[in-house]
């Protein structure tokens, strides 16, 4: 289920808000970090996570591909082995003072995806609507 669609700067796609839990996990073949998706499109999509947790976590860095699983929470829907390319990473404000580090937002960008990642990711994203 998603909230609303927001078209955000002059992107082909409109990203979709999600309304419940959704989440991806980037991985670089060594590493890994998981973080809440923000919004998500046929095009890529935007999450925030914490760097360090878990410890030693992967560090997303610009320019480089990346092999991405999405889940959803309470949904039987996931999807596997999406590439994507960072497109950029910054860190947010940190309301959590607790924290060594403060969340970081990342935002990737989808590549070589083949018609069949494409037809998968339209159900992900519809079924999360739903």
């Amino acid at each position: 289920m998603f909230e609303s669609a927001v078209q955000l700067d002059p992107r082909q796609e409109l990203r979709f808000v999600p309304r419940r839990f959704c989440f991806v996990r980037v991985d670089d073949g060594k590493q890994s970090v998981l973080g809440e998706i923000v919004n998500i499109s046929l095009a890529g999509l935007a999450f925030r996570y914490i760097p360090g947790f878990p410890k030693n976590s992967l560090l997303p860095l610009p320019h480089k591909s990346y092999s991405l699983d999405l889940f959803q929470s309470g949904a039987a829907s996931s999807l596997s082995d999406l590439k994507a390319w960072v497109v950029y990473d910054d860190a947010q404000n940190n309301a959590f003072s607790f924290l060594d580090w403060p969340p970081r937002q990342c935002g990737l960008a989808f590549h070589c995806l083949s018609q069949q990642h494409k037809d998968l990711l339209r159900s992900f994203i519809e079924s999360a609507r739903s």
